[in-house]
């Protein structure tokens, strides 16, 4: 196996500028410093959002300057990243240089407190686990085959001596004078089952795998990290490994990744430069200085007046309290177009987050009709390169409010989203409970504060990292190999819980872009998942990668087959019988002439044969209602809506029984082109009808 770091993580004695950036920059985006050109954009290489941000830290630690998250994402060569660092250092006085302080002061070690105070992310998690206690929702978990003959005892070991030099996975959290704590225990056993299941059906192994990856956690009693072994023969073996997320991020899992692979493969590791406890004391330094206070400005700025909740037509009413039941469909891009959606991104100066994040606004906003969409995305919260081999929670969570209003095109959009990112990445440092609390927005118990649906783009920062981002997406076949004949293959389970309505999930994966939605399934059935990832965002997808350039509203979001079956299978009704229509004539298929809105092709099916049945109301013994009579009815509904006064609103609620009279209370209303349809559920069989009034 080749070197564990694809890049030397040590400064050369006395290096030029040129060759520290091409290190720093060749460690972030993992790759050889010989394989970073000087004339190529950082963009083109694959720096994103997150490697920026790594980056910035890594250039403030070594070579004390300030770039901007702008200037990264900009794109510039290597050629172009030195001339920006030496003006920045050409600006630097002796004076300036002492006031400043870097980006993200790296945390000063301290003797390992056996009790220590929780980060905020840490008590928010603390709190929801009160809350609903063994919460699936926050275990991180995942499986995996491994073939050929495996050393159990020295599997053993190396996870065993992950435990003992990660103090976040001896920990156990408990109240101390009305405080919840962090007890660091000196030493702790690990939890490792092991199991005979060569006579097993499948059925009974999928029930033992998903056992072990979710069975709740204790966060009193501990341990927060279990591993299960699974032998199906001499030469396969199945491994499940679950972790809370109260001690772990995946950040965190790629580091243990890195270090399993050392520690199997024989070799020495220097002990963790600073512990878990550290970064708690250095964020609670941060919120106590001005920097509190800048983080806050541009939030408050930003998040003022509050984005409305996300309004997806469901599937059920949503419950009063959330259960974080859940499931998850996945989607694979083939590799032409997971190779051309980066692409135009980069012509666009974007990263493949903010152009896969855009997508994602525009499938929320084609399905909810909302033109306002906060969507979160986590932080690694490890600005400080002294972080980077940290094992804890310290992702941070951030609000990306797209802005879809005036009917963008997607370049347009995409423009806006980049703004957003770079603003919300520039002011990751303040922890959102706190930043939710201090807006102090109402509150609705049935839905988490600020954002309902998250985007998360995976990304691999070191080469023993390989796979690891398919791991997370469920991908099956994704690979991982540790070195010393150790070889992981991705196993997916079967999903159980969803912190959000939705969550996108993005890794690539051998080649591919790899994706799984995952969805509250008190709210959403699986067929309507399985469409909305599988048929809608696969179809976007293919669009914007074209290079369709009309507004959001008009890329096709309709596979062929579901826009053949809507158009004519549902609308030539072979199944209905003469005498369910009292022996009228039923439509022919529908044809909508090239028009996107109904009105059109409706009026020249009522002109052409006004007779024939235009709807059946099941739930009112079968009675039909003709083309004639549906347009005679939505005409006079119509007429009183134009002679009643203006609202101050340009959006018209109708409100109508779900059943046959709500058809001519659609009808009636005839948005105009730029505008959509909005349906809402407040209770079971009562409909709202929402139009643009144009």
């Amino acid at each position: 196996m080749p070197a564990r770091e694809v890049c030397d993580p040590r400064p050369a004695a006395n290096p030029t500028v040129r060759a520290e950036l091409r290190r720093l920059a060749a460690c972030s985006l993992a790759i050889a410093p010989s394989e970073l050109p000087d004339d190529r954009s950082l963009i083109a290489l694959g720096l994103d959002s997150l490697a920026a941000i790594e980056l910035l830290g890594a250039v403030s630690a070594s070579l004390g300057v300030e770039l901007t998250l702008d200037d990264l994402l900009a794109g510039p060569n290597l050629a172009e990243l030195e001339r920006l660092t030496l003006a920045a250092l050409e600006r630097l006085t002796l004076a300036s240089a002492a006031r400043r302080a870097p980006v993200a002061p790296a945390p000063v070690p301290a003797a390992a407190a056996a009790r220590a105070p929780l980060s905020h992310g840490q008590r928010a998690l603390w709190l929801l686990d009160r809350i609903a206690p063994g919460n699936p929702a926050f275990i991180i978990a995942g499986a995996a085959r491994l073939r050929g003959e495996l050393d159990v005892p020295r599997l053993r070991r190396a996870l065993e001596a992950l435990v003992r030099r990660h103090p976040s996975l001896r920990s156990t959290f408990e109240l101390d004078g009305g405080e919840a704590v962090q007890v660091v225990h000196e030493s702790a056993a690990l939890a490792f089952g092991e199991e005979d299941a060569a006579a097993w059906e499948e059925a009974h192994l999928g029930e033992h795998l998903a056992a072990a990856a979710y069975q709740p956690f204790d966060l009193a009693r501990g341990p927060l990290l279990r591993v299960a072994l699974f032998h199906r023969t001499a030469a396969e073996h199945l491994l499940v490994l679950a972790v809370h997320h109260v001690v772990a991020d995946f950040w965190s899992l790629g580091v243990l990744v890195g270090e399993l692979s050392a520690l199997w493969q024989g070799q020495a590791l220097p002990p963790p430069p600073i512990a878990y406890g550290d970064f708690v004391r250095a964020e609670a330094e941060r919120l106590a200085g001005p920097e509190a206070e800048r983080l806050w400005s541009y939030w408050n700025a930003a998040l003022v007046p509050p984005p409305p909740p996300l309004d997806l037509p469901a599937d059920r009413p949503r419950p009063p309290l959330p259960s974080y039941r859940g499931a998850a469909r996945a989607l694979r891009l083939d590799r032409d177009l997971s190779q051309r959606l980066p692409a135009l991104g980069r012509r666009a100066g974007a990263t493949p987050f903010m152009t896969l994040l855009a997508a994602y606004l525009v499938l929320l906003h084609r399905h909810s009709g909302q033109q306002d969409l906060p969507v979160g995305t986590p932080t690694a919260g490890r600005g400080s390169p002294a972080l980077a081999g940290l094992v804890g929670y310290c992702v941070n969570p951030v609000v990306v409010r797209g802005d879809l209003g005036g009917d963008p095109s997607f370049g347009e959009l995409l423009g806006r989203v980049r703004e957003a990112v770079i603003g919300a990445l520039a002011h990751q440092g303040l922890p959102f409970p706190l930043l939710a609390e201090r807006l102090a927005t109402p509150r609705d118990p049935s839905r988490p504060p600020l954002f309902q649906a998250m985007f998360v783009l995976y990304r691999e920062r070191r080469q023993d990292e390989r796979g690891l981002g398919g791991f997370a997406v469920g991908a099956r076949g994704a690979t991982l190999d540790l070195g010393g004949g150790l070889r992981l293959e991705s196993l997916p389970l079967p999903r159980r819980s969803s912190q959000l309505d939705l969550t996108l999930l993005a890794a690539e994966s051998g080649g591919r872009l790899a994706c799984s939605l995952q969805f509250n399934s008190d709210l959403f059935d699986a067929a309507t998942a399985e469409r909305m990832l599988g048929h809608h965002f696969h179809t976007l997808l293919t669009a914007i990668a074209a290079g369709a350039e009309s507004p959001v509203s008009r890329l096709p979001l309709l596979a062929a087959a579901e826009r053949h079956q809507l158009r004519c299978e549902w609308n030539d009704q072979p199944g209905v019988s003469r005498q369910a229509t009292g022996g009228a004539a039923t439509a022919a298929p529908w044809d909508a002439g090239g028009d996107d809105l109904m009105q059109a092709p409706f009026e020249r099916q009522a002109a052409r044969d006004p007779a024939a049945v235009a709807l059946i109301d099941g739930g009112r013994g079968d009675r039909t209602l003709s083309y004639g009579e549906l347009e005679r009815q939505a005409t006079r509904l119509a007429r009183a809506l134009r002679s009643a006064p203006s609202p101050r609103s340009p959006w018209w609620p109708a409100f109508s029984p779900c059943s046959r009279p709500a058809a001519p209370t659609c009808r009636s209303i005839r948005p105009s082109p730029a505008s959509g349809w909005l349906r809402s559920s407040p209770t079971r069989g009562q409909r709202w009808c929402w139009s643009t009034s144009g």
